[in-house]
């Protein structure tokens, strides 16, 4: 024991000053360490959220690239809005030439058809006309017009168109037998040659309206009143 030095207090202190030190050092480093541990954690939380939205907006970006631009011309659709009123002219003037070419041809139809139906009625009247037996011979129509031996009645003499007439009434009347004759003063004597020799022949009387002042023919009417049957 003797040998033995004394423990230096002050040593010790020394020591456990220094190994504070350097424990207080560490602890300090484990608490940074920690620290920092957390902080790389939450930084990974956020990369792996970054990522997360990266990808989303990857995958949105990736839906927007299949989406198609339009292969309309627009800018030839605007020129045509701009021109579409013009357009809208002629179209409605096509239509409106369209239309009226139809009433035309359907009008065009109604009077071919029309004009069929006539020609029927003027050929079923020329048959009819063909086949009448005639009161007198060479009396004809045609169209309109009645002719005598091919001329028109308004062309032939006054004799004649007395003698179709009176044929025509002889034939019209074949049981009365009478005939009356107005403005009888206007026929001549062989206008009246020609009454008698047709009603003699027909058997027919023949009433004459005829003014005469000598009251000496026929019967003599005075205000209305018969005078005389002469």
């Amino acid at each position: 024991m003797k040998d033995r030095e004394e423990v230096s207090v002050a040593d010790l202190s020394k020591q456990v000053e220094d190994a504070n030190a350097v424990h207080t050092t560490f602890m300090a480093a484990q608490n940074q360490i920690k620290i920092e541990g957390e902080a790389i954690a939450a930084k990974q939380k956020q990369i792996e959220q970054l990522q997360s939205e990266i990808k989303l907006h990857t995958e949105n970006i990736k839906k927007q690239q299949e989406v198609k631009d339009t292969e309309v011309d627009i800018e030839a659709l605007k020129d045509k809005i701009r021109n579409s009123e013009t357009e809208n002219v002629m179209i409605r003037r096509a239509k409106n030439i369209l239309e009226a070419h139809d009433k035309t041809t359907a009008k065009k139809k109604e009077y071919d058809g029309l004009t069929v139906k006539i020609q029927a009625v003027d050929e079923e009247k020329a048959k009819k006309l063909s086949e009448a037996k005639l009161p007198i011979e060479g009396l004809s129509w045609e169209e309109d017009r009645v002719l005598f031996n091919k001329i028109p009645y308004d062309q032939i003499s006054a004799a004649e168109q007395l003698r179709v007439s009176m044929a025509i009434a002889m034939a019209s009347n074949p049981k009365l037998k009478v005939i009356l004759i107005r403005d009888g003063s206007l026929l001549d004597s062989e206008n009246m040659k020609v009454i008698e020799e047709m009603a003699r022949d027909k058997d027919f009387q023949v009433w004459i309206e005829k003014v005469d002042d000598t009251g000496k023919v026929g019967i003599y009417i005075e205000d209305g009143e018969i005078k005389t049957i002469n």
